[in-house]
């Protein structure tokens, strides 16, 4: 949901259309797989970090975010963030990815 706090900071959306997309949000949260932290995942963003830090921006929350994506993705799955920084480097990881906030 930073995402669209951010977006709405930035006026780039409404109060209403803000209402809107955290509805829809809160809607789709429960399909969501979500992994809690463990050590297992803290590893994996270590070495994402140490890997794409430096040269992409990557950063400490987006890596636990790759990085339990990275340990439970099947083949067919597809990342989806607005963050294009972390879009990036999914996709230097190989994976498919959707950026919600792209018409195309």
């Amino acid at each position: 949901m930073s995402a669209l706090f951010r977006r709405y900071r930035e006026h780039i959306i409404n109060d209403e259309q803000l209402g809107l997309a955290i509805s829809g949000f809160e809607t789709e949260y429960s399909t969501f797989n979500v992994e809690p932290l463990n050590q297992i995942v803290a590893s994996e963003a270590e070495a994402l970090l140490k890997k794409y830090g430096k040269s992409e921006g990557l950063r400490t929350l987006d890596a636990l975010h790759l990085g339990a994506f990275r340990l439970l993705a099947e083949e067919d799955w597809i990342f989806v963030s607005a963050d294009e920084v972390l879009g990036n480097v999914v996709q230097i990881e190989g994976f498919r990815v959707i950026n919600p906030c792209n018409k195309k």
